[in-house]
């Protein structure tokens, strides 16, 4: 072979790897170059992707975290020498542009046994822990309230497009052989489900047009990139319509609460411009030039990683809340303290101080309803009883879509009195 294709095969750089043999097993054959004894590896990397001798691609998965958390060090380096820490805004786009990509290489192949609605790869809990690192908060905020809030896409939605883009390519191919290995694969399909196309026919579950695509799939015949895209959002987006279907005060889920309060609507997927489409945006506060920890309690606040009783009541035992526990204990309204309780109806002395300080932010919102009432002076609170629902989650929405730094050091001053 060597002398048929005119190669040189260096020794010392060259290894064997006898897939799918059976662990210590003797009977595997040796093989030499010139009588030299090539060495047996468990596995090997080609084009930057490992391949392991069992056909493991769990492998291949794991080998890809190490270059995208080099590359993540590179980020916070560049921030660092460039003094960009306290700019989390270009954190996420460089994030976006840099980190992203470092994880998507060789993704069409290893990726498609995490295409589901879920976090199990090892790369996706690292670009989370990246993010809520940029954030500030902790590891128990909610995965998908943290990437709308920086504005990123799951990584499992990349790797699906690229898959696909993967198996256009391979069916129009010209090489016989590998349209000969799809068409394999596409049997190999019927009778296991560990098979590449098995693993894309399972991810395709849950897709407006899942018996679409799992038919021009089986008939190795291109999927429309575009549509495909578009129902690949649509099958992630249910998870913020059940929870725009629920009530925040008789739901407490961290996700619920983000939906009805602080997210920011998605962009329209139908635009006329393709390359001006986006996911989704950020909010205006992580584009504010404000002190590291302002920014870090806001982010807090708005992802429930903070210590109201709504959250710390919880904490121990989630499937029997006690409601009393959830209720303030600042004051006597008997109000769930929570991130509309707090802003608006708690009267605890200072609470009121850090109003009265930041009255110009609440002016448009209470001051009308006091009026309403007969007050002609700015009173630092609602009553929950008389006002218990003039106060909407759109209006608390609004109250927080301020572009205004004032906001944010008043979100801040008020969460720091709670957490105390």
């Amino acid at each position: 072979m060597q002398e048929k294709k005119h190669l040189v095969i260096k020794v010392g750089k060259s290894e064997v790897v006898h897939f799918n043999s059976r662990p210590n097993s003797s009977s595997s054959p040796m093989f030499y170059v010139n009588g030299v004894p090539l060495v047996s590896s468990s596995s090997f990397r080609y084009l930057g992707m490992v391949f392991d001798k069992n056909v493991n691609l769990v492998v291949a998965a794991d080998a890809a975290v190490q270059p995208c958390m080099a590359a993540t060090r590179r980020v916070h380096e560049f921030a660092h020498n460039h003094l960009l820490q306290h700019r989390p805004h270009v954190l996420l786009w460089l994030h976006k542009v840099y980190v992203v990509p470092a994880g998507m290489y060789g993704s069409q192949i290893w990726g498609t046994r995490y295409l589901r609605c879920k976090f199990d790869s090892q790369l996706q809990k690292l670009q989370l822990a990246s993010l809520k690192r940029v954030l500030g908060v902790k590891k128990g905020v909610s995965s998908w309230a943290t990437l709308r809030e920086c504005g990123q896409k799951p990584m499992q939605l990349s790797w699906f497009r690229a898959a696909i883009k993967f198996f256009n390519a391979a069916v129009d191919s010209n090489s016989v052989a590998l349209r000969k290995v799809v068409w394999a694969d596409l049997a190999l399909s019927r009778s296991s489900k560990h098979c590449w196309s098995a693993q894309v026919l399972e991810g395709f579950k849950g897709m407006p047009n899942e018996s679409l695509l799992s038919q021009q799939l089986l008939d190795a015949s291109p999927n429309n990139v575009v549509d495909f895209v578009d129902a690949l959002r649509h099958r992630h987006e249910p998870v913020w319509r059940v929870a725009e279907a629920e009530d925040p005060r008789a739901v407490p889920r961290k996700l619920t609460a983000y939906q009805h309060r602080f997210s920011v609507p998605f962009w329209s997927h139908q635009q006329k411009d393709k390359r001006k489409k986006k996911y989704a945006p950020i909010p205006s506060y992580l584009c504010m030039d404000m002190p590291r920890q302002v920014m870090r309690n806001v982010s807090r606040f708005r992802l429930r990683a903070h210590r109201l009783n709504v959250e710390t009541c919880r904490w121990g035992d989630r499937e029997h809340t006690q409601a009393n526990r959830c209720v303030c204990d600042k004051c006597c309204s008997g109000d769930v303290q929570d991130e509309k309780h707090i802003p608006f109806y708690c009267s605890w002395s200072r609470a009121c101080a850090v109003r009265r300080k930041y009255e110009d932010l609440f002016a448009e919102l209470i001051a009308p309803l006091q009026w309403f009432s007969g007050k002609q002076t700015f009173l630092p609170f609602l009553s929950y009883r008389v006002h218990k629902d003039s106060v909407c989650n759109e209006d608390v929405r609004w109250f927080l879509e301020q572009s205004r730094v004032r906001l944010c050091k008043c979100i801040s001053e008020l969460l720091l009195l709670y957490d105390s």
